[in-house]
């Protein structure tokens, strides 16, 4: 491993499971699990399920076992947002909505000024 690269939370979690298992394995004077069932020793050293680490396994080493393919997770998918052009004309009349509630010494309630932006044609939502 380089020198200088800092592991994250649970690197360092599975690092410290480690050393917890393998102090057992040293009272224990000798392994906890056969040595034969590898599949069963890391998943027992890491504190993961058995089925787990068949998974990331056959995803690192492929179902022939032989080729080294690179591990990754999912990455999140960013999804752009609708973004709708107001053209200034229609900016300006809404404004001009909202003034003429203040005018009228009105409450400029969401409700009211979406019912007379659909009634004056500049609101189709």
């Amino acid at each position: 491993m380089p020198k200088g690269k800092v592991l994250k939370g649970q690197t360092r979690e599975f690092v410290l499971r480690l050393r917890e298992y393998f102090e057992k394995e040293s009272r224990n004077g000798g392994p906890l699990t056969p040595v034969a069932q590898v599949r069963d020793r890391v998943a027992a050293a890491l504190g993961i399920s058995s089925p787990t680490v068949a998974k990331i396994t056959k995803e690192g080493f492929g179902s022939s076992g032989m080729e080294q393919n690179k591990l990754s997770t999912s990455k999140k998918k960013h999804h752009s947002c609708k973004v709708t052009v107001i053209v200034s004309f229609d900016t300006d009349a809404i404004r001009r909505h909202i003034y003429d509630y203040y005018q009228r010494k009105d409450i400029p309630t969401l409700k009211n000024i979406v019912q007379s932006l659909r009634n004056s044609g500049l609101f189709r939502g």
